[in-house]
């Protein structure tokens, strides 16, 4: 039986129960008020009495009644609200949707403002949505992964850079897919797996990840010469086979759980 049939039924068996209750009601109510005077009374003096016990039933059923819509309207709209909500919830999650699409698309643009607009897209669904956090830090990750592969491929421009440029004057867009991923990594979170984000073999020369938190990001075998990793928090990063020449690691938070290359001196590089 639906829950809607449920209280259908209810509803009847109350209001057969109130109607019993006004018939047969009021003699007993009589008696049980008068006890053996009851018969004392004259047919008029009774009629009477029995009318007045029906009125006051009837006012309670009418109040009951009252309290009932009430309840029920209120029921009512609390179900509008929620099944509103639901509707709400759905549409903003479609939109979404439909937004990171439409960035995943245009990473893959030519023109390098339409990618970095795509980036500082998934950044604002990353600040809308906490459940696709995740999925914008895997996204920007492999996108970085891609676009600046270490050590070049053959027949890639000479990448000496001898005029030390910065990443985001080089490579704007790596720099703020790089910025943007690192914005939402979490320590806090309880992860199911070891990485946070995967950066391994990737051309970070003279990037700025200052006071960035790099979480468990692997970083094994980039290219980190000349970056800027001051204040930031290398807890559980992989550092192994990185090229940390000229880096800045002032002030970064190390532990136990940081991997450092084989022959390197973390102290020598936090001081």
């Amino acid at each position: 039986m639906s829950g809607r049939t449920t209280r259908t039924v209810l509803v009847l068996l109350l209001v057969a129960g109130a109607f019993a209750v006004a018939v047969f009601g009021p003699p007993v109510i009589l008696r049980l008020d008068l006890g053996p005077s009851v018969g004392d009374l004259s047919t008029a003096e009774r009629a009477a009495s029995l009318n007045e016990i029906r009125a006051m039933v009837f006012q309670g059923i009418g109040a009951f009644v009252v309290l009932l819509g009430a309840y029920t309207a209120w029921r009512q709209l609390q179900q509008n609200a929620r099944a509103a909500d639901e509707q709400a919830e759905l549409q903003r999650q479609t939109r979404l949707t439909d937004r990171y699409g439409q960035a995943v698309e245009h990473l893959a643009h030519d023109n390098q403002a339409i990618r970095i607009g795509a980036i500082y897209a998934l950044n604002r669904i990353a600040h809308e949505s906490e459940a696709e956090r995740a999925g914008v830090i895997t996204m920007l990750s492999s996108y970085i992964r891609t676009r600046a592969p270490w050590p070049p491929p053959a027949g890639a421009a000479d990448v000496t850079r001898p005029t030390q440029l910065p990443l985001r004057s080089r490579a704007q867009d790596i720099q703020a897919a790089l910025s943007v991923l690192t914005r939402w990594i979490d320590d806090s979170q309880d992860l199911p797996e070891w990485l946070t984000a995967d950066l391994a073999h990737t051309d970070l020369e003279n990037g700025n990840l200052r006071g960035r938190c790099l979480w468990r990001v692997r970083f094994r075998g980039a290219n980190l010469a000349g970056a800027n990793l001051s204040e930031t928090d290398l807890r559980g990063t992989d550092l192994r086979e990185t090229v940390l020449t000229g880096a800045d690691l002032t002030g970064a938070r190390a532990d136990d759980t940081t991997w450092w290359s084989d022959g390197v001196d973390p102290a020598t590089l936090l001081t």
